[in-house]
Parts: C-alpha cells; sequence; structure tokens
C-alpha cells in the first residue's frame, strides 16, 4: 500500500514531492523496482501485441507475388507506387522504374524484379538481391501461413524470451533516463534557485516520471490502447511540468523552513571591537578578508556538464524532428534545413545562456560551474558567440581543443582561450580588481 500511496502522490499533488523528496533514497529505489517493474510487464505485453498487428498489417497490405529462382513476380498493375512528402515505397518489376525513384525522399523501399532497394535516410541506399535466394519458392498467402503458424507454434517462447529480454531493458532504460532527469533536475533547480543535491534530483525524475510512463504505456509507441502521434512531445512536456512545480513547492518549503528558526531568535547587539585604540582609526581602518582560492572547472565536470546539455538538446530534436516527420516537411532539402536549424539553436542557446546573468548552460548549472571573463566578470554575447564558434576549431583538430582542458593551469580549452574565458566552480569565481 505504501507503494501506491507514493504513486499516488505522486500523480495527484505537486506538493507532496515536498514529503517525498525527503524519503530515504533507499525507499525511492525500491518503489522504482517495484512500481516501473509492474509497468514493465505490461510494456513487454504490448510491445508484442504491436509487433504482431504491424507484421500483419503488412503482409495483407502486399500484392500478390511470387518469389521464386531470385525473380520476384508480381500479379498486380505496375508500377505501384505509395508516398507522402518524406517517404515512398515503389514496387515494379517490368524494369521501367529505377532507384532515382527514391531521389528527393528521406526514407523509401523499391521492389523490382531481382532487387530490393532499402533507402535507411537521405544519404544511404542498401541494396539486397533476390539471387541470393534461389532456393526459395513462397507466394504472398504461404507466408501469411507461415507467420501464423509461427505464431502459434512459438508463442510461449516468444512471450518468455520477451519478458526475458525486454523487462531488464525497460528498467535499466527507465533507470538511466532517471539519472540524467535527475542532472537536468539540479540544472532547473539552480535556475529556480534551490540548492540540492544528485541524489534528491534523480528522486524528483523518479517520481515525475511515474504519469508519464503510464501514459507511455497506454498511448506511446506501443500503446495499448491508441498509438498517438508525437507521444514524445507530451511525454517530455508533462515530465517539465512535474518537475518544475515540484521543485517550486521544494523551493516554497525549505524558504519556510529558513525563516521559522531565524524569527525564533532574539536579535542581540553586536558590539563594535576597535581594531586599534582610536575610534577614529578603527572607523576608517579597513580589515582585509581572504578571498577563496579559485577552483577551476576540470574535464570530468565539464564533460558531465556537456552530456547534460547534449541530452537536453537530443530531446528538443528529437521532438523537432518527430513532427517534421510526421507533417512530411522532412525530405532530403528538409533534412539540410534542419541540420543548419540545429547549429543555430544549439549556438543561441549556448550564447544566450553563458551571457545572461546565470553565466552557464543547464549542464553547467547543474554541477555549479560558470563562465566569465578572465577577471571573473559575466561575458557578454558576442563573446559567448565567439567562445561557441571557437569550439567548431577545437574540433576540428581531433578534439584537442577540448583536451587542452585536462593539462592547462587554468583548465582552458582551446576556444576558452580564443575568448579570454575561464571556467569555475560559482563559489570561487576570480574577484575583480579595485
Amino acid at each position: 500500500m505504501d507503494m501506491l500511496n507514493q504513486f499516488w502522490k505522486s500523480i495527484t499533488s505537486f506538493q507532496s514531492y515536498r514529503e517525498l523528496v525527503n524519503n530515504p533514497l533507499k525507499r525511492v529505489i525500491i518503489y522504482f523496482i517495484v512500481i516501473y517493474l509492474l509497468i514493465s510487464v505490461l510494456w513487454v505485453f504490448g510491445y508484442l501485441h504491436s509487433w504482431r498487428v504491424t507484421i500483419d498489417e503488412l503482409l495483407y497490405a502486399l500484392p500478390d507475388f511470387r518469389l521464386v529462382n531470385g525473380e520476384m513476380q508480381v500479379f498486380e498493375p505496375m508500377p505501384i507506387i505509395e508516398k507522402d512528402a518524406s517517404s515512398i515505397i515503389a514496387i515494379d518489376t517490368t524494369g521501367r522504374t529505377g532507384p532515382e525513384v527514391l531521389n528527393g525522399y528521406y526514407q523509401g523501399i523499391l521492389i523490382t524484379r531481382d532487387s530490393l532497394y532499402l533507402k535507411e535516410n537521405s544519404l544511404r541506399v542498401k541494396k539486397h538481391d533476390f539471387k541470393t535466394y534461389k532456393k526459395v519458392d513462397i507466394t504472398k498467402n504461404q507466408l501469411i501461413g507461415k507467420w501464423q503458424g509461427a505464431q502459434a507454434e512459438y508463442r510461449t517462447t516468444i512471450i518468455a524470451v520477451a519478458l526475458i529480454l525486454g523487462i531488464p531493458y525497460f528498467l535499466l532504460a527507465k533507470a538511466l533516463t532517471a539519472l540524467v532527469f535527475g542532472l537536468i533536475a539540479l540544472g532547473v533547480a539552480a535556475f529556480q534557485k534551490v540548492e540540492m543535491k544528485l541524489s534528491d534530483g534523480v528522486k524528483i525524475a523518479i517520481y515525475a516520471m511515474s504519469l508519464p510512463v503510464i501514459l507511455e504505456l497506454l498511448f506511446g509507441e506501443t500503446g495499448l490502447i491508441y498509438e498517438a502521434p508525437l507521444f514524445d512531445l507530451f511525454y517530455y512536456g508533462i515530465f517539465f511540468i512535474y518537475m518544475v512545480f515540484a521543485l517550486k513547492a521544494i523551493r516554497q518549503d525549505r524558504a519556510t523552513e529558513a525563516v521559522l528558526p531565524a524569527q525564533s531568535q532574539t536579535s542581540e547587539p553586536i558590539p563594535l571591537a576597535s581594531v586599534e585604540s582610536s575610534p577614529v582609526t578603527a572607523f576608517w581602518t579597513v580589515i582585509p578578508t581572504a578571498s577563496p582560492p579559485v577552483a577551476y572547472a576540470g574535464f570530468g565536470k565539464r564533460l558531465a556538464a556537456y552530456f547534460i546539455d547534449y541530452f537536453i538538446l537530443s530531446i528538443m530534436f528529437y521532438i523537432l524532428k518527430d513532427v517534421l516527420l510526421t507533417s512530411g516537411l522532412l525530405n532530403t532539402l528538409g533534412y539540410l534545413i534542419f541540420g543548419v536549424a540545429g547549429l543555430v539553436i544549439n549556438w543561441l542557446y549556448e550564447a544566450f545562456m553563458v551571457s545572461s546573468s546565470y553565466q552557464g548552460t543547464l549542464g553547467k548549472m547543474a554541477l555549479g560551474i560558470i563562465v566569465t571573463d578572465l577577471s571573473g566578470n559575466r561575458i557578454s554575447f558576442i563573446r559567448a558567440t565567439g567562445r561557441f564558434w571557437g569550439k567548431m576549431l577545437s574540433s576540428l583538430i581531433l578534439c584537442i581543443g577540448y583536451l587542452m582542458i585536462a593539462i592547462t593551469e587554468k583548465s582552458q580549452g582551446l576556444h576558452d582561450m580564443m575568448a579570454g574565458c575561464l571556467v569555475v566552480t560559482k563559489q570561487s569565481q576570480p574577484q575583480n580588481s579595485i
């Protein structure tokens, strides 16, 4: 019942996250294993059902054919062509249609008398020669019969293998997702000025994923009820909504905890201790305070920040690509435009975030590091832009520009040196000289 109670709280109340984040990590891990194990079993059966339905639809949609002596014979008027803006399926055994029919499409299939051409993306086409199957003699009805017979004969084996392989895969995938989402939660927490540890971020991620995972089971790619288009957009959107409001509730809770003890303390006058015997001298004397040593962000911490940013941007690009594919806009030209747009989005994301008051991307914020100039000042958008494009040079020279971070005195990469920047921990940034 405790597991169900935690699950119910995680999906019905943002305020409950103030309590859930304080659960011991061991308890949260047990919650993850129990709840997600149950979901994984249903996911495996949903995947099997979706897989069977897809193959059934594909087989029954095929035209009447016979593959014999390494040649494809089709007994319907040709050419047979099904296409949209980004993909095409073409069948023509008369020789009038060649591989050029795939040009201009992101993906496609062409079946001729002696070959099958599979276009996996705008740049790669594979050819499979039917002569490899010279000993095969099969028709459409025979193929459907063999498929149905295999389902009946090996049903138990298929289910057992799917469960043995599918459950660990599902749990591992969701555990890695929770870890990455936990790092993202740290970045968002830094953005909202909420102090927390990585373990707290992972706890929030595990609970915030509860509803999206259930909806994925029902309406995702292998949906038990309905396969909703562009579901990934809703999946990540729902997660981020839960994460942001959960962090807001936690911030309010911690602010209240900080105010209450302060109000209970009585204020006492603080005596002024004279530095020297003369009160006038004491008034004008400046007591020097030691500045903390500057801690430069090392290669490992910056690499971790990069992976967080990479994951965040990958989600954005995946959703955008899914939208373009669904709308039929991602043909060969659209694919090139998508690549250019991705580079521009990368540039604007980094340049705006690094030159903002946060002085770092979400990945850097999650790990408590910032970008400054050599004096510890916030850098401008122009300098942040120069630093971003300087990374291209760091990459072009076999990533040596990045490896310099591990060996230079101030952990600077080539792009940092070109832009006159430092990457330091937030609490130890160098102070301006007076």
